[in-house]
């Protein structure tokens, strides 16, 4: 093997270790709770959201993301059961839920709500009666710490695609009989289903 042979492999590795030197490096394994490293950084797997604090949802048929509504409700999402079969119980007159409730509070509330299908128009849900915890930051980029309670509607197609959902805010003027309430504001979004979140 002659001089400038062995001079051209011994260039041609120095110069594959010196570009290899950023790329080459091993990923870095230690990305918390869902987070995986890709990229270069450590963020949420391919086809899913980030919810905040390491924890990361797959798109599915039955989660819906915000695509137009109030900026105070940030990456808002609402999720329905876990997979096609368990979204309505055996009687199908509830579903099981659970939703954003705030931009930065990171919180989830939910429970299983009554749904009702309106003629061939839409499925309603109605959640009333939620209780704002300030503790916790709740909503308080959308009314800081002005109200108590907030009440969720939402009406969905009946292909089960897009969701106009309202969020009204009010405080219980007497809470002895639990009826008469002071509103205050009203927000109103659009939601789509496996969908990623609209850039905001």
């Amino acid at each position: 093997m002659n001089k400038q042979l062995i001079l051209a492999i011994i260039v041609g590795a120095f110069i594959f270790i010196i570009g290899c030197k950023d790329d080459c490096e091993e990923p870095n394994t230690n990305c918390q709770g869902m987070y995986v490293f890709r990229d270069g950084n450590c963020q949420c797997p391919e086809n899913s959201v980030d919810m905040g604090r390491y924890v990361c949802k797959e798109y599915s048929e039955n989660n819906f993301w915000i695509q137009e509504g109030d900026p105070c409700l940030g990456q808002a999402y609402i999720f329905f059961g876990n997979t096609g079969k368990d979204i309505f119980d055996q009687n199908q007159q509830t579903i099981d839920m659970s939703w954003s409730i705030g931009e930065e509070s990171g919180g989830i509330g939910g429970s299983y709500e009554k749904i009702d299908k309106i003629g061939n128009q839409y499925y309603l849900i109605y959640s009333s009666h939620n209780t704002i915890q300030h503790d916790l930051n709740e909503f308080k980029e959308c009314v800081g710490e002005e109200y108590g309670f907030y009440d969720l509607e939402l009406k969905i197609d009946l292909d089960w695609s897009t969701a106009d959902v309202t969020y009204k805010f009010w405080n219980d003027s007497d809470t002895s009989i639990h009826v008469k309430k002071e509103w205050g504001p009203e927000f109103k979004a659009v939601y789509k289903s496996n969908t990623g979140p609209k850039e905001r």
